[in-house]
């Protein structure tokens, strides 16, 4: 054993369908993985884009989310957004994360998983990964840099959501 998920702790606490519910729910599992340097998330459809359903995460439970030292990894379905790549770059980098990669892994399925937060050990498994995996695997690193006005903007629509 690796020792690499040896204090693994799963959680499992599905979105409720309720909106009223959901602030609720995300404290519930923000305080669960209190302790963890690396939260893995897996919703169905992925992160919010235009819409939020109980299938998505929505960017401010990916902000309550964030600690120092904790890395996260978001699971994201390709909806065949033209750029879904940046666009997924740019709305995690508005909460600030830093850095932030993207892999697609296509195997029966294409899905991307955005990692942010990370330090250097991990951006190097990221790319042991991808070389691995081959034309499986896609890397998106280094996507522009999301402008400090857009920043700016989507913390203030953070504020006045969840």
């Amino acid at each position: 054993m690796t020792g690499i998920l040896g204090n693994a702790v799963f959680v499992r606490n599905e979105v409720p369908k309720r909106i009223s519910l959901r602030r609720l729910w995300a404290d519930k599992v923000v305080c669960s993985v209190r302790g963890a340097n690396l939260v893995f998330l897996d919703p169905a459809y992925g992160i919010e884009g235009t819409r939020l359903t109980n299938r998505h995460v929505a960017l401010a439970e990916i902000a309550a989310l964030r600690l120092r030292d904790r890395a996260l990894i978001i699971g994201h379905d390709q909806s065949g957004r033209r750029s879904e790549a940046k666009f997924l770059a740019d709305r995690i980098r508005s909460l600030g994360c830093d850095p932030v990669e993207i892999i697609r892994l296509r195997l029966s399925t294409s899905r991307f998983y955005v990692i942010a937060d990370h330090d250097s050990a991990m951006a190097e498994l990221i790319a042991t990964f991808a070389r691995k995996w081959g034309d499986q695997v896609k890397s998106y690193r280094g996507l522009a840099q999301v402008p400090a006005d857009w920043s700016r903007k989507a913390s203030a629509e953070l504020r006045d959501t969840v």
